[in-house]
């Protein structure tokens, strides 16, 4: 791997974030966005994909001929997603680099015991899907993704061009002002490889175990996130009253994926967490009281721990029995009010 041709840095994303968030028509942000990052950071510069479709992986060929797609290859993966993969990488001039996690499925059930995916979706996922990410993208100075801003309320605010401050890389998000039409219709005119379970009714594909198809009058909609096609058995509430909406818990995947994309951020399917240090005792306590005028807003409330110039914040939505979208909403909006790691 070539080093970066440039420096990652906070300022680099913003100047290029301002750069082609104006650009009004999604396919030529897309491509503009993904031939800076390859202009940019050259063989530093990776996609990630899952392989429900080859959308990211085709506008990046045109732009990036031969740029590196990363593929977490965790061993319970569906039939027709490796076979995605595989047709995608025949088809088109990308590198995929399928990523496998430290342990095989057997050396894990050796350890943990079988189905460690039933009995503690968040270790396993953080097994087999976190941690392998984690160590492949340290290899990198940028990386990209699909993310769009219609998938969920949590992405709105999602940049073409960001800072991703965990991993102190630029983060790309070419598809972020795409919708479903656009999507549909880029597909269709380029003829992009589908994964045939989407034509089953599969709005979200991960792994084999954790993943089901919509279900028949199920909300399939953007908004309710990609996370309803996903460990809906675990996630719903019980003794809920008829007629009463509740939110839905987001599997250990979207969790996971939620807090790589939040900044200041960390935690699992029992809840995430932020803590914040501020230049005094009266900053903290003013701080707290921001918190709490979004939280009021939202009719959404943190647990808040104050302690002298420091405030420790834990979102979790207890009817739910884990983290939802608006548990990640409100964390953006906490993000929003203090964006620096001190409260700045």
């Amino acid at each position: 791997m070539t080093t970066a041709l440039i420096e990652p840095t906070p300022e680099l994303a913003a100047e290029a974030d301002a750069r082609f968030e104006g650009i009004a028509d999604p396919v030529e942000q897309a491509l503009a966005v993904l031939r800076w990052a390859g202009e940019t950071f050259g063989d530093s510069f990776a996609l990630t994909s899952s392989m429900a479709d080859g959308l990211l992986a085709h506008l990046a060929a045109r732009a990036h001929p031969g740029v590196q797609v990363i593929f977490l290859q965790t061993g319970y993966h569906f039939a027709e997603t490796i076979g995605t993969r595989d047709w995608i990488a025949s088809v088109m001039d990308i590198r995929v680099l399928s990523v496998e996690a430290e342990k095989t499925v057997a050396e894990q059930d050796a350890e943990f015991g079988p189905a460690l995916h039933d009995r503690d979706p968040d270790l396993c996922c953080d097994l087999r899907k976190v941690q392998p990410l984690a160590r492949t993208l340290a290899g990198f100075s940028a990386w990209g993704s699909g993310v769009r801003r219609d998938e969920s309320v949590t992405r709105v605010g999602t940049k073409v061009v960001d800072w991703d401050a965990k991993r102190g890389m630029v983060k790309v998000n070419p598809l972020a002002a795409w919708n479903q039409d656009d999507v549909d219709a880029y597909v269709h005119e380029h003829q992009v490889p589908v994964n045939p379970l989407v034509e089953i009714g599969y709005a979200s594909i991960g792994c084999a175990p954790c993943t089901r198809p919509v279900a028949p009058g199920e909300d399939p909609a953007p908004a309710a996130g990609p996370a309803a096609a996903r460990w809906s058995a675990a996630s719903t509430p019980r003794g809920d009253t008829p007629g009463m909406t509740r939110p839905q818990a987001l599997s250990p995947e979207e969790v996971a994926t939620a807090v790589a994309e939040l900044t200041h951020w960390d935690g699992d399917v029992q809840g995430i967490y932020r803590r914040v240090e501020f230049p005094s005792f009266r900053a903290a306590v003013d701080a707290v009281v921001q918190i709490a005028d979004v939280a009021e807003e939202m009719d959404h409330h943190p647990d808040l721990d104050l302690r002298y110039d420091c405030v420790r914040i834990a979102v979790v939505t207890h009817d739910a029995g884990g983290v939802t979208e608006l548990d990640v909403e409100l964390a953006r909006r906490v993000d929003a009010l203090f964006p620096g790691t001190n409260g700045d």
